[in-house]
């Protein structure tokens, strides 16, 4: 009699193993790939949620400093129109905010988020022609990991709307 072979029609135990091993991998590469495009797109957003606080930061105080015709400045900045509104601008953690009154009352409240670690400084430049508002954010360079060193300067003349016609009557020009 003539021994038959059979023919197994399994899978053996190692190329089980085989299998599951490489399947792990590939989903624990998977889940780290996943976890890092997940921390760029947080990144990109605080960066770009910063950048347009600071552009709308920079339009508003240019709009407030060119209509205003007092300003003082301690730890915060405070900006007088002709037509008796006040605008105050104070910084606190992570933001900056912006309180416009008029006769005693709040109009308006705004409040600007700022990079983290951001040193706020005020600044009333006198100059020969007109004095100018400075804001300036800095930071310094950070021990964390791909942290760069910021600094940001918002410069703006005062009074700039305000001009004299030829009878010598205040005209507003129109802002820009």
């Amino acid at each position: 009699m003539i021994a038959q072979r059979r023919r197994r029609r399994g899978v053996f135990l190692v190329e089980l193993l085989v299998v599951i091993s490489v399947t792990a991998i590939l989903i624990f590469l998977c889940a780290t790939l996943i976890q890092l495009f997940l921390r760029l797109q947080k990144t990109e957003r605080t960066l770009l949620t910063e950048r347009a606080a600071l552009s709308r930061l920079a339009r508003d105080l240019r709009r407030d400093a060119h209509a205003a015709t007092h300003a003082e400045t301690n730890e915060s900045l405070v900006l007088d129109r002709p037509d008796g509104t006040r605008v105050e601008y104070r910084a606190r953690e992570g933001a900056l905010d912006r309180v416009e009154r008029a006769n005693g009352e709040v109009r308006r409240r705004e409040s600007y988020r700022l990079p983290v670690r951001v040193v706020v400084a005020f600044e009333i430049l006198k100059d020969e022609l007109a004095p100018r508002i400075a804001l300036t954010l800095a930071r310094p360079l950070g021990e964390r990991r791909g942290e760069e060193r910021l600094e940001v300067r918002i410069e703006a003349e005062m009074a700039r709307h305000r001009r004299l016609s030829k009878t010598g009557e205040v005209s507003h020009a129109n802002p820009r």
